[in-house]
């Protein structure tokens, strides 16, 4: 999206940055003010917690990109209950790989011990972790492509990287 266009063939002149600032101005107005309408109904509490917003791109195997939101506001009723209840948790960032036999979920989780840390599941194919401690929560919730053998589960806690991993049912 071109926010100006220049008024000469040799590019922008210092008249046309001014209503650039202006236009990006009021694109952060936009977001702000969307965002205090997505966050009115939040409990109180809720009022004094980060919120967790964005997106991740990664490209697979086959040169695909997808896109990941990263949400921690409880928007709708089509997520978990535990999810909605995680409102004030951060959404770590993080992946999952697959090979023919093993599913991994790695996820940055820094600040925790193993022991505070925890895997369930939900569903057929639904995962959630959950790690909290006096200081901070992180919680992510993820519905996998690909069946897994949930009594296979092997976690491992490193330098604050989650690595969880599964054999597929077969």
């Amino acid at each position: 999206m071109e926010l100006v266009k220049s008024n000469n063939n040799k590019g922008t002149s210092v008249k046309d940055i001014f209503p650039r600032f202006e236009k990006i101005e009021f694109l952060m107005d936009e977001l702000i003010n969307e965002i205090v309408h997505q966050t009115k109904d939040l409990p109180l509490e809720a009022a004094h917690k980060p919120l967790t917003i964005g997106f991740s791109i990664k490209i697979n195997s086959q040169g695909q990109p997808s896109v990941e939101e990263i949400n921690n506001m409880p928007a709708n009723n089509n997520i978990s209950t535990e999810k909605q209840v995680s409102y004030n948790a951060i959404e770590p960032m993080g992946e999952v790989s697959e090979t023919n036999e093993e599913l991994t979920i790695t996820l940055e989780i820094p600040g925790m011990k193993n022991e505070e840390i925890f895997v369930k599941f939900f569903g057929e194919s639904g995962i959630v972790i959950e790690a909290k401690n006096n200081e901070i929560a992180y919680f992510k919730e993820i519905n996998l492509a690909t069946q897994i053998q949930k009594e296979s589960l092997q976690k491992k806690y490193t330098n604050n990287i989650l690595e969880v991993n599964f054999l597929k049912k077969k």
